[in-house]
């Protein structure tokens, strides 16, 4: 499993075995194919080192956790990013899909979460009525094929 440029701090097997991911300094994961070795995909979204993966039970989907402060949701089949998780240092959380919807310990607003639109930011509380979606990690989830 020859591929990364950097050091390799995780590896998971898929729940039927099939697959193995790995995770690296390089800020990407890889997904390989158990048996030959060979690189099936690369997810690529962190901005710095990726240190953990796993696979959820039913396989379906792959968090990454790296050093940017980030869990990125992987859909195996396909490589999508579903979005990401994002805790602060005041125990506050953020969920943020790929196409913007949020959903946020205090959705008006959160502090360190804001949105670039063009050049200018835009506060929570001017998004809220478009973007905010209530339970959206679940709603994320049930988007994967075979999810319920």
């Amino acid at each position: 499993m020859a591929g990364h440029d950097e050091a390799v701090w995780s590896a998971a097997f898929s729940p039927d075995g099939k697959r193995v991911a790995t995770a690296s300094d390089d800020k990407t994961v890889r997904l390989w194919d158990a048996e030959n070795g060979k690189e099936l995909r690369r997810l690529v979204g962190h901005f710095s080192g990726v240190r953990t993966i796993v696979f959820l039970p039913d396989g379906r989907v792959l968090p990454s956790a790296g050093q940017d402060g980030t869990i990125r949701l992987w859909e195996v089949v396909n490589g999508t990013e579903l979005g990401e998780l994002i805790s602060f240092k005041d125990g506050s959380w953020a969920a943020i899909a790929a196409d913007g919807r949020y959903d946020a310990s205090d959705p008006d607003h959160q502090p360190g979460l804001h949105w670039v639109i063009g050049n200018e930011v835009a506060a929570l509380a001017r998004l809220k009525s478009s973007y905010y979606t209530p339970d959206l990690l679940h709603k994320l989830l049930e988007l994967v094929p075979g999810g319920k």
